[in-house]
């Protein structure tokens, strides 16, 4: 079966291919801003190293529940950590997975940052040397595409290294279990809160897309492919001119379904505002995520999300009156 949102061939964007590069800008362009995502390839990240962590992935969430359980993220600051099932809820229903939550490594424990936390190294073997390295990997894809991506824009290069200095970022394992019930999900409908979203998923799929029209597209795996999506962040930064894509979980396979999400993000200290381009500044922005306000403070935003996520809502902060 075709796959119904392009693939992109990212090659010339990690080989610093200048002319070839400018072909791929606008191919990304073109598909961030009809559905807010696709598949790419020539990532530089190769397969099996993919393999591995999703092994490290189904060892992990197949430790008993007590390994798992001293690892909890209630244990540790900046939400690091094991998430039980039945920690997080989207939509306003409980989801139907459990997680392991890592991040970028900080000395500095408000907000978002924190420490991360690994299994024993008699349990997982080189676990958490070679998650450490994948992240690694990650960032640096998402430095590329995200450059890539403001590019297309006057001054773009300069609006990268201010907002993204250094960048953050968080990394998940998710397991969703087989679900029966077809009212409940894996995770429900939602945008992400972030820039861009690198997901990478074994072969049992369950994603899928909301089109404009309001209807659903699966979005099954590809062998090779990162799939690649705009979040909350961009779809603020232009305005909507490029909307972030709604998506949601459902397993109703037989099959554990497991997955690994990276979340490349400005820097926490970022203001978002629209960028300073007439055709965006125009706009008449209705955010998809109906609680944004213009300007936020991203770091303070996505604390106060992830609060309102973990249903510890009265620690939210609010980042209305940043100016």
């Amino acid at each position: 079966m075709s796959p119904q949102l392009p693939v992109i061939d990212v090659t010339p964007l990690l080989e610093g291919d200048s002319v070839r590069s400018r072909s791929t800008i606008k191919d990304i362009s073109s598909a961030l801003k009809d559905l807010g995502v696709f598949y790419a390839t020539g990532h530089g990240i190769s397969q099996e190293r993919v393999r591995l962590i999703l092994q490290h992935t189904r060892d992990f969430f197949n430790l008993s529940q007590e390994k798992k359980a001293r690892l909890s993220y209630k244990k540790n600051e900046g939400y690091r950590g094991y998430l039980h099932f039945g920690s997080e809820q989207t939509a306003g229903q409980v989801d139907v997975k459990e997680g392991m939550l890592f991040g970028s490594e900080c000395q500095n424990m408000s907000l978002m940052y924190g420490h991360n936390v690994f299994p024993e190294a008699d349990d997982i073997p080189t676990f958490k040397e070679d998650i450490v390295d994948f992240m690694d990997s990650l960032n640096e894809l998402g430095k590329v595409i995200s450059r890539a991506f403001f590019m297309e824009f006057e001054a773009g290069d300069s609006f990268f290294k201010s907002a993204f200095n250094p960048p953050f970022y968080i990394f998940n394992l998710w397991h969703y279990p087989s679900n029966s019930d077809s009212s409940k999900f894996g995770i429900g409908q939602h945008t992400d809160y972030e820039a861009f979203t690198f997901l990478l998923q074994d072969d049992v799929g369950g994603l899928q897309v909301q089109k404009k029209d309001g209807s659903w597209i699966d979005v099954p795996p590809i062998q090779g492919t990162v799939l690649v999506m705009i979040g909350d962040a961009i779809e603020s930064w232009t305005k909507g001119l490029y909307k972030a894509p709604v998506h949601r979980v459902k397993n109703t396979t037989s099959q554990s379904r497991y997955s690994m999400a990276f979340f490349f993000q400005p820097n926490l200290e970022t203001v978002i505002k629209p960028m300073d381009i007439p055709e965006i500044l125009k706009r008449n922005f209705v955010p998809t995520r109906k609680d944004i306000k213009l300007p936020y403070h991203y770091g303070q935003q996505l604390y106060k999300n992830y609060c309102q996520s973990f249903g510890v809502i009265e620690h939210a902060v609010d980042s209305t009156t940043i100016q």
